[in-house]
């Protein structure tokens, strides 16, 4: 589905030695005058595909994603990445830090207990009438 996450582009046919440097790499996506990537700072991950000869850029900003031919140095594709943004929605991280790192943590626990308490207030009846049946 290319709403949640756009499709990986084929770059160019070429071997290692063809392939660009991260320095040109960098320079061809800050060169694209792209709001989510303006500075070095606005990368925060490369993502390389080498059966698809294909750099993904990815931006700290809004999800977004940059992909460039590793042989020719051409974008290929800019795109909004929804799969993060539904990851951190899904694990609070789009929340702040202590939703993420507290809240989070302590609801997976509450569901554990929850959970347990209530298979036990479950189980136990039927433990004691199967108890009581067999002693008759």
């Amino acid at each position: 589905l290319e709403w949640i996450q756009p499709a990986t582009q084929r770059g160019a046919d070429g071997g290692v030695d063809e392939f660009i440097s991260n320095q040109r790499l960098f320079e061809v996506v800050l060169a694209q005058g792209h709001g989510d990537f303006e500075t070095i700072d606005d990368i925060d991950r490369v993502d390389f595909r080498v059966g698809k000869g294909v750099f993904k850029v990815r931006s700290v900003h809004n999800y977004s994603e940059m992909q460039v031919d590793a042989v020719g140095g051409e974008v290929l594709g800019v795109a909004v990445r929804n799969s993060d943004r539904i990851e951190a929605w899904h694990d609070g991280s789009m929340f702040g830090g202590f939703v993420y790192t507290m809240f989070m943590p302590m609801v997976a626990v509450t569901t554990i207990i929850l959970t347990l308490t209530g298979l036990y207030l479950w189980l136990a009846p039927v433990v004691k009438r199967r108890a009581k049946v067999k002693s008759c």
